[in-house]
């Protein structure tokens, strides 16, 4: 895998530096969040269930899906151009989240 995914003509995830460029700018998220981004980019264009996103987020820890949502609601607001509209970030109600590339094979860049 590469270092960074790009998800838009303006915004990539950075694996090396866990954060998100976008429009030049560059933005660090919080471990949690990180963690959760970091495993949807690293399963583009798939849906991860919420089971396995709180997982990542809280290893070993039940936890409530309220507390995912808050961390979905970040990583959107840092990726989507809008983020009253999630195109990037898709939530497939009752299953889970799928972060969309525009082709996952070629989007990986070093």
């Amino acid at each position: 895998m590469g270092d960074r995914l790009l998800l838009s003509s303006s915004v990539m995830v950075d694996f090396s530096l866990h954060g998100v460029w976008r429009n030049g700018a560059f933005s660090v998220l919080p471990a949690r969040t990180w963690n959760i981004l970091a495993y949807l980019a690293e399963h583009p264009n798939r849906v991860i269930s919420s089971e396995q996103l709180l997982a990542v987020g809280w290893p070993g820890e039940l936890r409530a899906p309220a507390d995912l949502s808050r961390h979905i609601h970040r990583i959107r607001q840092l990726i989507e151009p809008d983020s009253s509209s999630s195109t990037i970030l898709v939530t497939y109600r009752g299953v889970g989240y799928c972060l969309k590339c525009r082709d996952s094979s070629s989007s990986f860049v070093s």
